[in-house]
């Protein structure tokens, strides 16, 4: 039974061919994973140092706010001062409020011990190399006395949590004897 082949009767075998073949249509699916795969990792990428930057920024805030305050309470409160003798920062040397004017580019505002504002330390415009031009200020002093009764730094990094879309940042104030008589708020 020999049977001659004749070219017409040659076809290609299935698993060959590449329009209707497995191997395609796997190798699709598999491009496709290994793209949402990456968009996936670049987005959970930019959240994570986003988040990351956050904590970051936090951190040196409260760094530089704690040395701010104690420069505060050594200047303007002398350690061990008389309990009955309590100081206010209303009074603070002329050159502690000129040194403050070179900490922060943003309004360093003074907060009496309930959160009252007692006054606003304006930028050094020609030290932050902005011109004379005074930074706009924006304080929202509610709540301000429960935040600094806590005792501890507190920075709100991020402005879609605060009810006026503001970043601020607080550091309570004590005097000589260890009283709260304030705090500083950026």
């Amino acid at each position: 039974m020999n049977h001659e082949v004749h070219e017409s009767e040659i076809t290609t075998a299935p698993w060959f061919s590449l329009s209707g073949s497995a191997f395609w249509k796997i190798a699709g699916i598999l491009v496709g994973v290994q793209a949402l795969n990456g968009l996936l990792a670049v987005a959970l990428s930019a959240w994570l140092s986003y988040d990351r930057s956050l904590t970051l920024i936090s951190e040196t805030i409260v760094a530089e706010l704690n040395i701010v305050a104690t420069e505060v309470e050594s200047r303007a409160f002398r350690p061990g001062a008389d309990a009955n003798k309590i100081q206010t920062l209303y009074d603070l040397p002329r050159t502690l409020v000129v040194d403050l004017a070179t900490r922060f580019a943003d309004p360093i505002t003074l907060l009496d011990a309930d959160g009252t504002v007692v006054r606003t330390v304006q930028p050094d415009r020609n030290y932050f190399g902005m011109g004379t031009e005074p930074a706009p200020l924006v304080v929202q002093t509610e709540g301000m006395r429960e935040e600094l009764e806590k005792g501890r730094i507190i920075v709100q990094a991020t402005p879609r949590d605060h009810a006026n879309g503001t970043t601020w940042a607080l550091a309570p104030i004590y005097n000589g004897a260890n009283q709260l008589v304030g705090g500083l708020l950026v």
